[in-house]
């Protein structure tokens, strides 16, 4: 042992009253101060995530509102458009949990359903949309619902925001 980790055993052994093993033990036997702090960051990031991802979501069910909303579009487009923002507006409503599913995937409409407490047919449209999007002869005759059901999910979405934002 060198002069200089005597003199810092000799000053820590004054300072904390206990021996070189004494504090070593102390040490380790301390909660990691770091290591919570690190699960603590981790946590708030995560749920930064998700509050970010629900807001870009939101965003882009807002675009597909507006689209649905262009006379100049095809009703096949509007339809489209109103589709993929009921779409965005269920998974802001479903959460992180709508991640669990390649998209588009009629669970996550189903998610929403349970979520908000609808029925399941509720959202039967837009699951049958789903299913016959890319059939090339569809006209687009189910705008009217999709459109209604895109706003009925976007205030239910809003709805849930304002729910948990006062907890």
């Amino acid at each position: 042992m060198t002069v200089d980790e005597k003199a810092e055993q000799s000053y820590l052994e004054a300072r904390y009253n206990v021996t070189d093993e004494q504090l070593v033990a102390r040490i380790n036997a301390a909660p990691d101060i770091g290591g919570a702090l690190l699960v603590e960051l981790n946590e708030f990031m995560e749920k930064k995530m998700t509050t970010e991802k629900i807001e870009a979501w939101r965003r882009l069910g807002d675009v597909y509102l507006q689209d649905a909303r262009q006379p100049e579009l095809s009703m096949r487009s509007r339809a489209d458009a109103a589709f993929d923002a009921c779409y965005m507006y269920a998974r802001c409503v479903v959460g992180e949990h709508s991640e669990l599913y390649k998209h588009p995937d009629e669970s996550v409409l189903t998610l929403a359903c349970a979520e908000l407490g609808w029925v399941h047919s509720v959202l039967r449209p837009v699951r049958q949309h789903l299913h016959r999007r890319f059939e090339p002869l569809r006209d687009g005759s189910e705008f009217d619902v999709l459109m209604a059901l895109a706003l009925r999910l976007k205030e239910a979405a809003g709805a849930l925001d304002k729910t948990f934002s006062s907890k």
